[in-house]
Parts: structure tokens; C-alpha cells; sequence
């Protein structure tokens, strides 16, 4: 009877190492569907394993995990945008800004008379727009974030048109400068083309504004930002756009929002350019100093219109690439920093949008694409953020020198791992569970400078997949691996069903989103992301939060359908849902609410200004939203539909997606 013991031990034994020459099994080349007792996970079809750093295990331990189940932390709500200067490339490029998600692409808007991509950064002699052209290009891609009158000389100063060759900049001659704005902002708005804008750029560095103060710029301001909303009143306008460069620098932004709310100018957000060579301020530094600003102003956002973590010497900027010696904005060195930014700006709730510097440019100091159009580290990076799935789960990271965000959607969730230790290489046992999907293939890609990283070494100027398995089936498993110093991990689940996440055809006619803010500081939150047209209101871990987010159309279908998600205990929230009001040609005149959690909102500082005159409830799930019927009589079209949430609760949430229905 022992014999026969040791025999059957010896025969299994034999079996399993013949399994694994053969490729069955983790490892091997075409897997075998290895199952794990504990968890049930089916390793499913190895079909990738070209990763020498890093496995996955189905039936390990780690010392971090994600668990997709539990839904906690500030949503992915993809801030990115890009600042598109002009380049010869730009054809070429600007497709990828609807790839990129990007939510505003920021342009110049010169007194020119181009009528195509050369109007970017282009100086001529004409006060009259032409974008027929041009605005035709950009709407197809992203909105336009214009930042307007680049130059300053008056142009009836022969002497101050050809500017760089003479940089003696005035005072603008408002009698031209100002029909010229008004002109440019009816002509968009006649046609359709949504935009925002920006009054002039870095008035604070030399070159852009050398011979007036900083009263000279607030003038310019009120000037540009009445002449602009005369041609459209629906228009979006900010500024300073500051670069900390010159005599104005940060510290004056209070000064400048306290000048234009004295004067009654609109201020919808307020712009900063930050390149992470400040003289006087860090990042969260900046962003105080704003907030101190704008205490008492809820309904401005803060647009960071310019933005990167590592600014190349000036020499490097117009250099012929051959002549250029730093390339650091091209490589992995900065994934670190852009990476923490990237975390960081996204949990501050009244920054809405991100510009990064650059798309491309000629000489490629700035491009996320290269002149020869080589996609870089930055690129990769941008379109995984710009593509995770919203909601955040929670993550619980053990191992020293590595930071981490995950999300998970119906369809599909995804993990980024970053070395924060710019050093040395990093080990770290991480663990996806509570995974909901029934069959899923598993994909994992490296960015480093080994990998997709064309400038470092990697192989093309893809994003490089490492490892992937098909049909796994389980709530579990584990990557074990090293992340070298700047070198990220991205490991996407995907159910091969068509994203949710994915741009979804327009609902209505968009004229602007608006937020209103409580508390900037607090983790309560209100986002639309227009690419689906999708809200999320939520309490953060905030005590006393308040979220409200509000979107002007110009038209709105018929019938709406509002898919309604609640995420964890709603019992602490006082107010969720969404409104419409209506506007006719004697203005608001009449509002809806519907309910999630509570019978009315009470007044708002929008639309009607008061309570909603009818209510009807909304449940979790699929929901008819009659826009049409409860509309009165003479309603012109325009409507504002908002999206609020009031009360406590950790992490607590309502998603509301629109769609149109017959």
C-alpha cells in the first residue's frame, strides 16, 4: 500500500512537469486554463508573455490590492486637454485630440485674416476674422479655447505689425481691437462653434506685454471680455493666463479678480500657466493663492491653460532639432512628476481642465508628438488616463515607492502603477479582486525607458504590451513585478463588449458647462463629461458637501432618457437629482425637478432663480424624461439642465447618463 502511495505521488509529480514543458499551465505558450481552489479564477489563454520583469499569478499573495466591488476615491474625471501651437504638423495632428479626450484644445486667435491652420501664431495686417476654414478644422476634434488678440500693437501703428521683428508693444487702440473681438465671438456663435475665451497670453512676461502695467492689462481685460460677450452672451471668458515670469507674477490674481468683479466683467474661469519653474510658488502654493482669490466668486473654474512638469532651457525652444540638446519632454524622466500632477489635479474639484504643453511643435521641445510624428511617453500616458473608466475603487498600496490609481466600469477597469522613486527599481505584489466580469481578457503594458519610449530605446512608438491572457474567468489575480525607476505599469481588463466610456453621439446642442462651488477645498464634486454626456455628483468624504454642475443647450430632443446609478449609502444625502429650466423669448420661465433623493433644491442662482414650479421621481436604472411635454408653450429651444448633490456621505454618489429615446 505505501508502494502504491509513493507511485501515485511520483506518477503526479511526473505529469505536472511534463505539463509545463509542454507549455500547459502560467508560463507557457498557450496556457491551459489553471484554476485556483480558493478563488476560482481560470488563468484562461496566455497569449503575450514577453515581460521579463513581471508575472501573473492566479494564485498568489500581494501586499496591495485593488477591490473593483467597492467604489471609493475621486472619479477619473479626465481633465486633460492640449495647447495646440502652431506648427507645420498641425494637419497631421490635431485628429489626435479627439483620441486624447481632450476637453478644450487652446489656440490663438490673432487679429488675422488666415482663413486656415496658419491663422495659429500667425501676425497679419487685417482686424477681420476668417475662420471658415480654420474653426471648420477644429470643431471636428475638440471646443477651441481661443486666447485672443496674441498682439498688442495697435495695427494702425505701422511700426508695431510685424511683430517679433519689432516686440515694442502699447496699450491696444480699443476702436479697433474691440469691434475686431466682437466680430470673431458672433461670427462662432452664428455658426455653432461652442468656444471659450482666453484675454491674452502671459501679460506678466516680457515680450507679451512689455510696455504696459498691470492696470494696463486689467483695462484690457474689461475691454476685451464686454467686447467679446456683445457678439455672443453665451460666451465663455477668462484670463490672466500668468506664467510667473515677469513684474505681475502670481501674486497679483487677487487683485485682478477683485478689479473685474468691481467693474461687473464676466469672469467664468480664471487661467494659469504652470511649468514647474515657478520663482515664487509650488504647485499647491499656486493653486491657494487662486482660491484666496476667488473666495466669494463660486462660478469661476480654474483652467490651467498651459501646463507641463519640466520646462527645456529657453535656447531650446526654436532651435532647430538638430541643434537641440535636451529631449527630456520626449522621455520617460518626467512620468514621475506628470503622473503625481496628474493625481493631484485631479482630486482638486474647481480645476476643470488641463492643458498640456504641447501637442506638437516644429522643432519638438514641447510636442507630445514628435516632428517626424513619434508618439511619447506623455502621449501614452495621457491616452490611458483619457480612456480608464470614471469610477474609482478602492486601492491600498503596500509597497514603499509606488503610487497607484484604479477604476472599473461595466465593461471593463484598469490599474496604473508608477515607481515614484526616480532612483531605483521598485517590487510590488499587487491584486485585483472583486473583479464582476463573468469572462475577460487581461492586458499588461509597460511604459519605461525600455519601453515605449521611442527616443530611450523602445521598441516602436506604440504602447507596448508586455503580457495578455484571454477568456480569464474569476474575481481574482495578482501581477508581481518591477517597475524601474520612471517606469509605469498599466494593466487593463477588458470584456471585448463596446466600451461605455467611448464617445457617444451628442445630446442636444451644447452652448456651455458651469460649476458652482461650495467649498473649493472640500472633496465634494459635480462633473458632465461631455464625450457621454454623463454627470457625476458626489459627497467625496466631505461632512457637509454640495456639488452642483449646470449645462446650457441650445437645443435638447423630445424625450430624454436618464440612466441613474446611486453608489453606497444615500441615507445621509438631503437633495440629489437633476432639473431643466426652460427659457422663452420673455427669459426663464419655467422649471422641472427631478428627484433621486429629496422633493426640491430649492433656488438656484441660474435659470429661474427660484424653486422648481413641478416635480417628478427619479429611481436608480432607466428613466423617461418628457423635456417637450413639460415645457411651456413658447419655449425657444435653450434650457439649462443641472445635476446637484447635498449631504454627507463617504464617497457617496449619482451618476446620470442621457441619451435620446423616441
Amino acid at each position: 500500500m505505501k508502494n502504491r502511495i509513493i507511485l501515485s505521488v511520483l506518477l503526479a509529480l511526473a505529469l505536472a512537469f511534463l505539463q509545463s514543458c509542454s507549455g500547459e499551465g502560467h508560463g507557457g505558450e498557450t496556457g491551459s486554463g489553471k484554476t485556483d481552489a480558493a478563488t476560482g479564477t481560470t488563468g484562461g489563454k496566455l497569449i503575450l508573455d514577453n515581460d521579463g520583469k513581471g508575472k501573473i499569478i492566479f494564485d498568489g499573495d500581494a501586499d496591495s490590492y485593488s477591490d473593483l466591488s467597492v467604489r471609493e476615491g475621486m472619479p477619473l474625471f479626465g481633465k486633460q486637454a492640449l495647447y495646440v501651437s502652431g506648427c507645420r504638423t498641425f494637419r497631421r495632428d490635431i485628429p489626435e485630440l479627439l483620441n486624447l479626450r481632450s476637453r478644450t484644445a487652446r489656440f490663438s486667435l490673432p487679429i488675422t485674416g488666415a482663413a486656415d491652420e496658419k491663422s495659429v501664431n500667425e501676425y497679419m495686417r487685417s482686424t477681420m476674422y476668417d475662420l471658415s476654414g480654420f474653426g471648420n478644422i477644429i470643431r471636428k476634434y475638440s471646443t477651441p479655447l481661443w486666447h485672443v488678440a496674441y498682439v498688442s500693437a495697435a495695427v494702425t501703428d505701422e511700426a508695431r505689425r510685424d511683430y517679433p521683428q519689432n516686440p515694442e508693444f502699447c496699450e491696444p487702440d480699443y476702436a479697433i481691437f474691440d469691434p475686431a473681438w466682437t466680430t470673431a465671438a458672433k461670427y462662432m456663435a452664428e455658426r455653432g462653434m461652442r468656444s471659450l475665451y482666453e484675454i491674452w497670453n502671459e501679460p506678466d512676461m516680457v515680450g507679451f506685454m512689455t510696455n504696459f502695467d498691470w492696470d494696463g492689462y486689467i483695462r484690457l481685460y474689461l475691454h476685451a471680455s464686454q467686447a467679446i460677450k456683445s457678439g455672443d452672451p453665451d460666451a465663455v471668458v477668462g484670463g490672466p493666463a500668468l506664467a510667473d515670469m515677469g513684474t505681475l507674477g502670481y501674486g497679483n490674481y487677487e487683485k485682478f479678480i477683485k478689479a473685474v468683479n468691481s467693474a461687473g466683467a464676466p469672469l467664468d474661469f480664471v487661467s494659469a500657466h504652470y511649468y514647474a519653474n515657478s520663482k515664487t510658488h509650488t504647485l499647491k502654493e499656486l493653486l491657494s493663492d487662486l482660491r484666496k482669490g476667488l473666495d466669494g466668486n463660486s462660478g469661476t473654474s480654474i483652467i490651467f491653460t498651459e501646463f507641463n512638469v519640466y520646462t527645456p532651457e529657453m535656447s531650446e525652444w526654436t532651435v532647430p532639432i538638430a541643434e537641440r540638446t535636451d529631449f527630456t519632454l520626449q522621455t520617460t524622466k518626467i512620468l514621475p512628476d506628470a503622473l503625481d500632477a496628474i493625481q493631484f489635479l485631479n482630486s482638486c474639484t474647481d480645476v476643470t481642465q488641463v492643458q498640456w504643453a504641447t501637442l506638437s511643435t516644429d522643432n519638438g521641445a514641447f510636442g507630445i508628438i514628435t516632428p517626424d510624428g513619434k508618439k511619447t511617453p506623455l502621449y501614452h500616458l495621457l491616452n490611458i488616463c483619457a480612456h480608464m473608466p470614471a469610477e474609482s475603487v478602492r486601492t491600498v498600496i503596500g509597497s514603499k515607492g509606488i503610487s497607484a490609481m484604479a477604476s472599473a466600469g461595466k465593461d471593463r477597469a484598469g490599474a496604473l502603477l508608477w515607481n515614484t522613486d526616480k532612483k531605483k527599481a521598485q517590487k510590488i505584489s499587487y491584486r485585483i479582486e472583486g473583479i464582476p466580469y463573468e469572462s475577460y481578457g487581461i492586458t499588461v503594458y509597460r511604459i519605461d525607458p525600455a519601453h515605449s519610449s521611442v527616443l530611450e530605446g523602445g521598441n516602436g512608438d506604440g504602447l507596448e504590451a508586455v503580457t495578455a491572457y484571454e477568456n480569464v474567468s474569476g474575481d481574482s489575480f495578482v501581477w508581481e513585478g518591477t517597475i524601474p525607476a520612471y517606469g509605469a505599469v498599466y494593466i487593463s481588463l477588458t470584456t471585448g463588449s463596446e466600451p461605455e466610456s467611448e464617445r457617444r453621439p451628442e445630446v442636444g446642442k451644447i452652448i456651455r458647462v458651469d460649476n458652482l462651488y461650495k467649498n473649493r477645498e472640500d472633496t465634494s464634486y459635480a462633473d458632465f463629461d461631455e464625450f457621454t454626456s454623463t454627470a457625476r455628483v458626489g459627497t467625496g468624504d466631505s461632512e457637509d458637501s454640495e456639488g452642483l454642475v449646470y449645462i446650457t443647450y441650445s437645443e435638447l430632443p423630445d424625450r430624454l432618457n436618464a440612466a441613474v446609478t446611486a453608489v453606497n449609502d444615500m441615507s445621509g444625502i438631503k437633495h440629489c437629482g437633476m432639473r431643466i429650466d426652460y427659457h422663452t423669448p420673455d427669459g426663464w420661465s419655467r422649471s422641472v425637478m427631478y428627484g433621486l433623493v429629496g422633493k426640491n433644491g430649492g433656488k438656484i442662482p441660474f435659470g429661474t432663480c427660484r424653486e422648481a414650479d413641478a416635480f417628478f421621481p427619479l429611481t436608480a436604472g432607466d428613466n423617461i424624461i418628457e423635456v417637450r411635454k413639460n415645457a411651456p408653450e413658447s419655449w425657444d429651444g435653450k434650457a439649462v439642465v443641472s445635476f446637484d448633490i447635498e449631504g454627507t456621505g463617504r464617497w457617496t454618489e449619482a451618476v446620470f447618463t442621457l441619451t435620446e429615446t423616441g
